[in-house]
This record gives C-alpha cells, structure tokens and sequence, in this order.
C-alpha cells in the first residue's frame, strides 16, 4: 500500500508555548476596534468585555498582565485612559506585520514576568517598494514601504486615523460625539553587517475624546404601567 498524502508538522512553537497566527486573516475579520487583537479574542481561554476594546483577558487574569512585544521591544500602554470610548488606537498597526506569535502561559523566560500571556510580534523587512491607502466610515489607512537599491536600508511607514462617531451615535446616550484617534508609526533597518543590523522604530499618538451628552432615553422590562387614585398597577 502507498501513502497518497504526507503532511509534516513542525513541533518547534509548540515546544516554546507558543501559537502561530497568520495576519493575513486580519483582512478577512471585520472588527470595530481596528488592531490585531481582534484576532487574539478568538482563541481559546480570551476573554473580552467590550468590543471597541484593545484590551483582554487570558485565563481569567488581568488585563495588565498582557506582556506585548514589536519587533523585541516591550511595549507599555499607559495612554489608555479608559476602555471601549476612550482607548484608542491600538499600537500596533496590522499593515506593517510580518508576524504573530501568541501564548497563553508556559512561554519562554526571556519575555518577562507577567502571568497570564505574551503576544510577540515582528515587523515586515520589505524588499521593494509599496503604497497602500485605505478608506472607510470609520477613516483612512496609509502605509508605504521599501528598500534603497543597494538593500541595506528598509523603511515602514504607516498613518492612522479612526474616528468612531459612527458607532456611538447608536447608543442609547445621544448627544454630540468627536472622537479623534491619529497615529504615526515608522520602522527603519539598517544592514551595517550580515550579522549586525541597527533599527529604529518611532511612534506617536494623538488621541481625543470629545462628548456633550444631549438626551438618554432607558427601556425597563415592564410592558405597560397605569397609575389611578395614588396606587399604581403594573403588568408585566
């Protein structure tokens, strides 16, 4: 007898406790939050309470105990000022990823010490040149890369800016939203030598939260009340 199909599946992210994620299934998920942690929800044992949130939860733990790495640098989120409405932009931009990688516990010892999970994720190195521009109701992307001629400078460049008033006016609160997210992220590499290579990796943020709240209108779980002589008489 022969074998008509052979399928060879490497345990080498398995051994580090690690799960490989393709970011091109990013572009197939539609998702109100615009990062890439829309894709971390749907693993098994994530949890999130808010989806305009960035924020989840691993195994039932914190929400400050996410380790996040970009290209080796341990990135620290202390702009967040609160979930869902004011969070912002994520800080990683899904136009310029190359790769994901995810662990929900057991990972190696050179990511830290948080407890509940790391998300490790490395930058594109590009080899020619690109520009992407992206509209929506929500806003605009533009991302532009290359390499010079001579193959030892590659640059990243990305633009963001979100606003979600679109979503907020379906909300029960109405009233006058401005939201404003903006973002400018760049990532150069220079090859001094095939072993040694400078980065650079830049980033700002701007973002703006402005609400004046008008009318609020609640729906209560009774069908119809009647109030006669001071008694009042509900069916429910």
């Amino acid at each position: 007898n022969f074998l008509n199909n052979i399928n060879l599946v490497s345990d080498e992210y398995r051994f580090k406790g690690l799960t490989k994620i393709d970011p091109t299934n990013f572009k197939k998920l539609p998702n109100t939050s615009g990062g890439i942690e829309s894709l971390i929800k749907l693993l098994p044992g994530i949890s999130s309470n808010n989806e305009l949130s960035n924020q989840y939860s691993v195994r039932g733990g914190s929400y400050d105990e996410n380790l996040i790495y970009v290209n080796g640098i341990e990135v620290y989120k202390p702009f967040l000022v609160r979930n869902g409405e004011q969070e912002g932009l994520s800080f990683i931009n899904s136009n310029m990823i190359a790769s994901v990688e995810f662990s929900a516990g057991g990972f190696e010892s050179k990511f830290g010490d948080k407890l509940s999970s790391v998300l490790n994720v490395e930058y594109k190195k590009p080899t020619r040149r690109n520009t992407m521009l992206s509209m929506s109701s929500l806003g605009l992307e533009m991302n532009s890369e290359g390499r010079t001629n001579n193959y030892l400078l590659s640059y990243l460049i990305g633009i963001r800016v979100r606003s979600n008033d679109f979503l907020f006016n379906s909300l029960d609160t109405k009233g006058d939203y401005r939201p404003l997210f903006k973002d400018f992220q760049t990532y150069f590499t220079y090859q001094i030598h095939p072993d040694l290579e400078l980065s650079l990796l830049n980033y700002y943020s701007q973002n703006k939260y402005e609400f004046t709240p008008q009318t609020r209108e609640a729906k209560f779980g009774m069908k119809n009340i009647m109030t006669n002589l001071g008694s009042m008489n509900a069916e429910i």
